[in-house]
């Protein structure tokens, strides 16, 4: 198992609701700390379901977010698109079907559900940055 980066077409896969094996998960786990990231979502390894694992411990499978606060700009980057950082908006709280996220587990949680929808801080789509590059 190992990360993809763009362009691969697994980054650009809305991902199923399904089941997953704890091997995968623990498999998953062991690609994220060998990263350096703070998490890992399961189209970057080239599967198809709707999973994330964090680098604070926690798996996140077929999670719904269910309200938000404002929205605030933070700088952010991907293991999908290595050495760039992006200026993104994020909402600052997050309430989910998993318990209420705040600050950078909410940002980071929001990322991986971009990840899970297919979507990468690049509009692949249409060839634009949806957010400003920095780095």
């Amino acid at each position: 198992m190992r990360i993809l980066t763009h362009p691969h077409p697994s980054l650009l896969t809305k991902c199923k609701r399904s089941v997953v094996y704890q091997k995968t998960i623990n498999l998953m786990f062991i690609v994220l700390g060998q990263s350096g990231g703070v998490a890992l979502a399961a189209n970057q390894v080239g599967l198809d379901t709707h999973l994330f694992v964090t680098l604070w411990g926690q798996v996140f499978q077929n999670l719904v977010i269910y309200d938000y606060s404002e929205e605030v700009e933070i700088d952010e980057g991907c293991l999908s698109l290595p050495g760039k950082v992006y200026k993104r908006k994020r909402y600052a709280y997050i309430d989910t079907s998993e318990g209420k996220f705040f600050n950078e587990q909410a940002f980071v949680i929001q990322h991986e559900m971009d990840h899970l929808n297919g979507k990468l801080p690049w509009d692949l789509t249409n060839q634009e940055i949806c957010g400003r590059v920095i780095v």
